[in-house]
């Protein structure tokens, strides 16, 4: 089943909650969240829970073309053991990556056509929504994302461990073009959870070259 990115980020932010927040109140993972607010297949139940924590039915979050008894039933299995493949979770973080690139860049065009005034005091504010939003966004997908792949080493190839691993750092690169949005007072949020997981994905990557040597 897929849920409605747009509807589900309306109904979670008429709550005031996080990605973590949501993934408590249902009982599911982190992942499953991300996945449900990318439009990536979930199973019913993981719907019908996240629906529960918003308070709204599953009918509100999905696409008008979709119904949940069109959807087949699927056996119950632990959050655990739902491991997607590696290049599915590629994919998902290049399709992230070039989003923000549109959106960073847009916003960095018309900061430069902006008035002299207007650019004092646009650019360089603490706080701001769409920045913090990637990158609380980009520290909970390179959480999860650097968990599935250090699971996935011992099946997956270490050509397409290696593309995980591109495809993440390019994602944190981009990540960190909003830095440049904050004052100097107010430091960007999660910059140390993001250079911890950079610290974690180094490793991942050597292990890998020691494995495919």
């Amino acid at each position: 089943m897929r849920l409605n990115r747009k509807k589900l980020l309306r109904a979670r932010e008429l709550l005031g909650y996080g990605i973590e927040k949501v993934a408590e109140e249902a009982g599911v993972s982190k992942n499953s969240v991300l996945r449900a607010e990318h439009e990536e297949d979930i199973r019913p139940v993981t719907a019908r829970k996240i629906a529960a924590a918003l308070r709204v039915s599953v009918a509100d979050l999905i696409g008008e073309s979709e119904t949940l008894k069109a959807q087949p039933s699927l056996p119950e299995f632990p959050e655990e053991r739902r491991v997607p493949t590696l290049k599915n979770w590629t994919s998902l973080a290049q399709r992230l990556a070039d989003r923000w690139v549109e959106e960073i860049t847009e916003r960095e065009a018309e900061w430069r056509s902006a008035e002299p005034a207007v650019q004092k005091h646009v650019k360089w504010l603490p706080n701001l929504s769409w920045a913090t939003e990637i990158r609380g966004t980009a520290g909970d997908f390179l959480e999860v994302a650097t968990e599935e792949l250090e699971l996935a080493l011992g099946f997956a190839t270490s050509d397409e461990a290696l593309e995980l691993c591109a495809a993440l750092r390019r994602l944190t690169e981009v990540s960190e073009r909003t830095g440049a949005w904050y004052s100097s007072a107010g430091s960007a949020p999660e910059t140390a959870k993001v250079i911890d997981l950079q610290g974690r994905l180094g490793r991942i990557e050597r292990k890998i070259g020691v494995r495919a040597s």
